[in-house]
């Protein structure tokens, strides 16, 4: 599998949360997998996808709250990557 994302940063804004993080070097990687959560310990539900070569993701339409995130990268054979940094 590829390596597990690295350099997550997020910035909240109005309802918003953007996301960035270091590219992977897989030659073979697909895309990344956003995960989001209310809770530090939990995994969270998958909300959203970015394809090779893109970093950032802006998750929108949020209400009030502490969220959350990590990142999986995912290979062109289906395997997932551990899970990134957590960003809150």
């Amino acid at each position: 599998p590829p390596a597990a994302p690295t350099g997550l940063t997020a910035t909240a804004g109005n309802n918003q949360v953007s996301l960035s993080w270091t590219a992977n070097t897989e030659s073979d990687l697909a895309h990344y997998v956003i995960y989001r959560s209310t809770t530090a310990s939990a995994l969270g539900d998958s909300i959203g996808k970015v394809d090779k070569p893109g970093t950032t993701f802006t998750n929108t339409g949020l209400s009030a709250g502490t969220y959350y995130y990590k990142i999986k990268a995912v290979d062109a054979s289906g395997n997932k990557s551990g899970e990134s940094n957590l960003k809150r």
